[in-house]
């Protein structure tokens, strides 16, 4: 099942390959209708915090993102997106929080298993 994504303080590449700071919440979350799987989750600190403070719960975006509601983006990277359903390459929305900060979500391209390792959300100075 789907956990508390974990908190990492570096950025989003170097967060990939970090040991979590935060202990994991057991909460079960089910997501109908995935496209893709998210694979392990990550949230920057200051996406966290930027979530907090205005009431919006990660899996609100989590759940819009792998279900193909890539949210605020333009017909280009939408278009990448649908490619990247088919050809495996890294997916990403974009959402804006209700206090117009905008956030990113990001899943990893797949690997040679074609599974696709990670998801992060991040603000895009976190980039």
């Amino acid at each position: 099942g789907l956990s508390s994504p974990r908190v990492v303080s570096r950025s989003v590449p170097e967060a990939l390959t970090t040991t979590p700071q935060v202990k994991e919440n057991p909460t079960m979350i089910v997501i109908r209708d995935q496209m893709f799987t998210l694979g392990e989750i990550f949230i920057t600190p200051d996406a966290q915090a930027a979530l907090l403070r205005t009431g919006h719960c990660p899996w609100e975006f989590l759940a819009r993102h792998v279900r193909g509601d890539f949210g605020d983006i333009p017909p280009e990277d939408r278009q990448a997106n649908i490619d990247a359903l088919m050809d495996g390459a890294r997916l990403m929305s974009s959402y804006r929080l209700n206090d117009s900060t905008i956030v990113w979500v990001i899943t990893e391209a797949e690997n040679a298993d074609h599974q696709r390792e990670s998801s992060t959300i991040l603000l895009p100075e976190n980039y």
